[in-house]
């Protein structure tokens, strides 16, 4: 069982084309999130949810909601 690359679509630390380069390479599943934040699949619970239900059960997800945007003043 190949485990999923999850990859934020907006963030520039590690660009969402590498993702999809990393998935060809290895197989597996695609997660997209929908934000720009590095690493936001563990901080957003629903997303951490659907990754980690992919180890205990092999439910493949491809998308995640993504970390909501901080507001700026």
């Amino acid at each position: 069982m190949t485990p999923p690359v999850a990859a934020a679509r907006h963030e520039t630390v590690t660009p969402y084309e590498w993702a999809r380069a990393m998935r060809a390479a290895i197989g597996g599943t695609l997660v997209s999130i929908d934000d720009d934040v590095h690493g936001s699949a563990a901080q957003v619970p629903g997303c951490a949810a659907k990754v980690i239900a992919y180890f205990e059960t092999g439910r493949r997800t491809t998308t995640c909601p993504g970390k909501p945007a901080q507001q700026t003043l």
